[in-house]
């Protein structure tokens, strides 16, 4: 029965990630072709992402976009030969070869997000509709369309409550928390959150320690390794000032409804930055649409019931101690840093859902299945709209910038929709 019961999850994985690969490779392809084939020179103008920088980083050797390896200690060493493989390999263009990638990326994404959710004894059909319900999610269908950092960095959380929902079944040797420090560490440092958390909470104090210097030391010394390579890649120190508390952001009460709705359920799109950043920052809840608002109603639900059942539950005390550590302060950081609070949803947005998950293990599990099965498709259609006009849009403010002044004053008045100011029409 166990044997029976392990190979229908391994089914229903494999299932869970064709879908997610496939979903995300037609959805990047869809988005570059919007863009004329340029995507990867976007800079900036899809939320705040550094389109551009990642594609030069994972291509290019003498990048200067390698400075910000201060924040994404090691993405240039892992990020750099994945690229050179694929494209030696499958011999292919590293546009395509990028595709690949980020689809790749969503596939073992879903698959951590399922295996949590089974590890700490969530039905399979409970955690193949929370997983699919993350899958409709905007923070899903945005970010697991375009290269960023954000995808390899929400594995890494993930990784780090798989790891610890594990310790439930099999004592794991202290060895092992290394290398569950260094992955989390080395793609967002902020991410080091999750391995620290981890490892404070099963090992005791020497050996977290230890743990934690062996890691930090390891992370250094690739560091320098990949300094050599990569010349640009020397800044140690980060220096975020100037991303906290910015005025762009419009207040923490915006980047609540970020972290807490827009993540979950796109909201209308806006633009600002002079006209040429899509933003969903300050947008109002459920604006997006009318399946938008509608999907409010059963989120913020499944929300309510998450808190109730993260007290009830039974689950194993470690991972709800971790869980809620880790998630937050994720939202706590967001609260705080960045202009685009919806940039950097693929961290916490899987931890919301886990965290809403929860409830199938109370006796308000047919309630939470009801909630999530009303939430699907509505998230889908309004996630989806939203998604494609926000590419359209990405799509005219890319040709408003191809265009001489004079053909942007004929166009003022067109279809296409620029405005008077000739900005893309929303």
């Amino acid at each position: 029965m166990k044997y029976k019961s392990i190979n229908k999850d391994i089914a229903i994985i494999a299932i869970l990630a064709l879908c997610m690969a496939i979903g995300s490779y037609l959805l990047s392809g869809w988005l570059n072709d919007q863009m004329q084939n340029t995507l990867v020179w976007v800079s900036d103008r899809w939320f705040d992402a550094d389109i551009d920088r990642i594609y030069l980083l994972m291509t290019d050797r003498l990048s200067d976009g390698y400075d910000r390896s201060s924040t994404h200690p090691l993405f240039s060493i892992i990020a750099y030969p994945t690229m050179q493989a694929m494209t030696s390999i499958l011999g292919i263009g590293p546009p395509r070869a990028l595709r690949l990638i980020i689809a790749i990326s969503a596939a073992l994404w879903i698959v951590c997000l399922y295996s949590t959710m089974r590890l700490i004894d969530c039905k399979k059909f409970d955690a193949t509709v929370f997983s699919i319900l993350a899958a409709s999610s905007s923070s899903s269908i945005f970010w697991f369309a375009v290269p960023e950092t954000f995808a390899m960095g929400s594995i890494s959380i993930l990784v780090s409550l798989v790891f610890i929902a594990f310790t439930r079944f099999r004592k794991i040797n202290w060895i092992w928390y290394i290398p569950l420090n260094i992955f989390t560490l080395s793609i967002t440092i902020t991410n080091w959150m999750a391995g620290i958390t981890v490892t404070y909470i099963k090992l005791p104090f020497r050996k977290f320690i230890v743990t934690s210097v062996l890691a930090l030391t390891v992370v250094l010394c690739l560091w320098l390794i990949q300094s050599a390579m990569f010349p640009y890649a020397h800044q140690l120190i980060p220096n975020e000032s100037r991303f906290m508390l910015t005025a762009a952001a419009g207040g923490v009460l915006n980047s609540v409804k970020a972290i807490f709705a827009h993540s979950m359920i796109a909201p209308a799109l806006s633009l600002r930055g002079g006209g040429v950043i899509l933003s969903f920052q300050g947008a109002a809840l459920g604006s997006g649409s009318v399946w938008g608002a509608i999907a409010l109603i059963p989120w913020i639900l499944l929300l309510c019931l998450g808190v109730r059942s993260f007290f009830i539950a039974h689950i194993d005390p470690s991972f709800r101690l971790a869980l809620v550590i880790i998630l937050v302060g994720q939202v706590i950081l967001h609260l705080i840093y960045g202009n685009e609070a919806f940039l950097y949803s693929l961290h916490f947005l899987p931890l919301i859902i886990i965290f809403a998950s929860l409830t199938t293990l109370t006796r308000y599990r047919k309630v939470a299945l009801v909630l999530a099965l009303l939430l699907i498709p509505l998230a889908f259609m309004n996630n989806g709209a939203q998604f494609k006009k926000s590419g359209i849009c990405l799509g005219k403010l890319r040709l408003q910038k191809a265009l001489s002044e004079d053909e942007q004053k004929m166009l003022k008045d067109s279809p296409m929709g620029f405005d008077s100011k000739y900005r893309c029409g929303i």
